[in-house]
Parts: C-alpha cells; structure tokens; sequence
C-alpha cells in the first residue's frame, strides 16, 4: 500500500512539472526578438573629480 501511495505522489509531482514547463515553455519564443545593446556608455571615469590644487585648498576655507 505504500508503495502504491509513493507511486501517486510521484505521478502528482510529475504532473504539476509537466503542467508548468508547458505554460512556460512559450516564453522561450519571445526571447527572440531582444536587440543587443549598442556602445557601452562610459563609466566612473568621466565623474571624478580632480584633485583642488595646493592654492585652492589654502582658499577654500
């Protein structure tokens, strides 16, 4: 009899796999369609700041 139980368990599980990658496996075909990017824009090195020189650190305050 446990056997048996075990068995329908399985086949539950079996069932509910099958049932979610069908509804999903069609989400593979809109993937298609995505473009792929263009030039990477720049980054951290266009935002940092110079250093303020010796004459302006003496001014600043």
């Amino acid at each position: 009899m446990e056997l048996q139980t075990r068995f329908l368990a399985f086949m539950d599980c079996f069932h509910v796999l099958d049932m979610l990658t069908l509804c999903v496996a069609p989400l593979v075909l809109l993937t298609k369609n995505f473009k792929l990017g263009g030039k990477a824009p720049p980054a951290h090195g266009s935002l940092v700041r110079e250093e303020p020189s010796q004459s302006e650190r003496c001014a600043g305050g």
